[in-house]
């Protein structure tokens, strides 16, 4: 008896502190500004580089894309979307670059890093612990971006991404 009360009393804990937990840390978006070396797209007039190696996929835009000149990386993978268009080079083919944006984003990111989730019940007094994803947590990765993570053995109740349950 005293363990079917125990276990009714730590179903309903559980079911109190589950919470949703959004994932806020970085995307591999090629259109995300913050992976850029000056904090925006790159333009029409500059070159994009991505410099070295890179332990993640980069996904280009889908439409259309221009670019004076790109160079790619020595390793790393980059994802061109089927309807994707890409146009590199000046428009009158003797343009010069204007300048160059550098690709910053070259590892993935840690899902045990407590900085990369949001969540509504979490406030600068809660424990790192308590600000990563548990048992009965929802987790929601933002509709439209792409991400590379490293994600350990977890068990969490839901999860979604691009606004489609997984369980």
């Amino acid at each position: 008896m005293n363990l079917l009360i125990s276990c009714v009393i730590v179903h309903l804990f559980s079911s109190v502190y589950a919470d949703t937990k959004l994932w806020i840390g970085p995307s591999t978006n090629f259109d995300n500004p913050r992976n850029w070396d000056h904090r925006q797209k790159p333009s029409s007039s500059e070159t994009i580089v991505f410099n070295g190696s890179y332990n993640l996929p980069i996904e280009f835009p889908v439409g259309k894309m221009k670019a004076c000149e790109v160079i790619l990386p020595m390793n790393g993978e980059i994802i061109m979307p089927s309807n994707a268009i890409m146009s590199i080079g000046g428009e009158d083919g003797t343009s010069r670059c204007s300048g160059q944006d550098v690709y910053t984003m070259r590892n993935r990111s840690y899902w045990l890093d407590p900085k990369n989730w949001y969540s509504d019940q979490v406030n600068l007094a809660t424990p790192d612990l308590e600000r990563l994803p548990c048992t009965g947590d929802t987790v929601v990765f933002v509709h439209g971006l792409t991400y590379s993570l490293y994600i350990p053995n977890v068990v969490i109740h839901k999860l979604i991404i691009n606004n489609q349950v997984r369980m």
